[in-house]
């Protein structure tokens, strides 16, 4: 499950299900009942509309279809309307939902925010002074005609605001860029009074805090310093996906808790050809990345690297059958490092690694 966006009225979330094919299903949180509304291909960037009766979504249907693109539906299903024949782009609802605005990427005009009609197709695109970098991310205030977006320079990052006729264009936030740190995906607070959005530091491996900033309303840029309202999560920023959703009273957050992990497996082969069986059993038993397994050149343990994006060590394990301590994996370096590619040598007695 991913891209979760929970209802205005805090009721329902929606998300989308699936690995092309992909499915969007809407759970009513007090009952717990789900219904599936709709399938495609791939399907990614949920949003609710200001009144909760209409999703609008991106589809992809493959290269060769021209069926691909942005879409609304009704909340409980029906015929999907298409709106936009552009699937890959950033989008937000207009508070009162007659609008939508929009990231376009134009050869010739470059990046461009635009808003669309609902009803009459009308589309208009916003004035923007300046360099604001490549955009992404775009929010329109649940409060007053504002538009949040974020820019990333080669050096920097920025999320600025715009009203929809290009006037009041401000940076609310900038950071430089570095390597340990990067801030993603703002969004207004119900009010229009603060902006949560999701930060990137560097803490042994990338965990991603959820930040609140409060705007100030004289200079509509960031009052004091931005405090943290839940840290760790372990959500993967990139694409077009959804980071967190939030009800329209402030109260209700949806979020995408993802884990990813790896474990080591020995399958053994009984016989040969047309009559050989295969059995397999786990070996390690962590939610810690692995890699490049190498079993011993008497058979009896294999050695392979573990950890994260920031850190592996070199460790070996038993191949016994014996499920007892003895069995667990033994680190041998311990290192600040990203130490991998183990090798035996060829009597067993050293390994070599990067």
């Amino acid at each position: 499950a991913y891209d979760p966006a929970i209802s205005p009225d805090g009721n329902y979330i929606a998300y989308a299900v699936g690995d092309r094919p992909c499915e969007i299903v809407i759970r009513d949180l007090g009952s717990g009942s789900k219904v599936t509304v709709v399938s495609a291909f791939l399907i990614f960037n949920l949003h609710w509309s200001p009144d909760g009766s209409t999703l609008l979504y991106s589809a992809f249907y493959g290269q060769s279809s021209g069926s691909s693109g942005v879409y609304a539906i009704p909340r409980l299903g029906g015929d999907a309307r298409r709106i936009l024949p552009l699937p890959w782009c950033f989008m937000t609802w207009s508070n009162d939902a007659s609008r939508i605005a929009y990231i376009r990427v134009d050869e010739q005009a470059g990046t461009e925010i635009h808003t669309l009609d609902i009803e009459t197709g009308i589309e208009t695109s916003i004035p923007l002074e300046g360099d604001v970098g490549e955009m992404s991310y775009v929010h329109w205030s649940p409060a007053d005609d504002v538009i949040l977006f974020q820019s990333d320079y080669p050096n920097r990052q920025a999320f600025w605001a715009i009203r929809s006729d290009g006037s009041g264009q401000r940076i609310v936030l900038e950071r430089e860029h570095t390597e340990t740190g990067r801030i993603y995906y703002p969004r207004w607070s119900h009010d229009g009074s603060a902006i949560y959005y999701i930060e990137s530091t560097l803490r042994g491996r990338y965990l991603y805090d959820l930040m609140k900033a409060r705007i100030d309303e004289r200079t509509g840029t960031i009052e004091g310093e931005p405090r943290i309202l839940m840290k760790d999560l372990r959500i993967e920023p990139g694409g077009l996906g959804i980071f967190f959703s939030i009800s329209a009273d402030g109260k209700r957050l949806v979020y995408p808790d993802g884990t990813t992990s790896e474990n080591l497996w020995l399958v053994n082969v009984e016989g040969e050809g047309a009559d050989a069986r295969t059995s397999a059993r786990q070996l390690t038993h962590t939610t810690a990345m692995k890699s490049r397994a190498r079993i011993s050149p008497d058979g009896t343990r294999a050695v392979f690297a573990m950890g994260d994006e920031a850190a592996k060590n070199i460790y070996t394990v038993p191949l016994s059958t014996e499920d007892d301590a003895s069995t667990q994996p033994k680190q041998i370096t311990y290192m600040e490092a990203l130490n991998d590619f183990p090798a035996w040598s060829p009597d067993g007695s050293e390994i070599a690694f990067i």
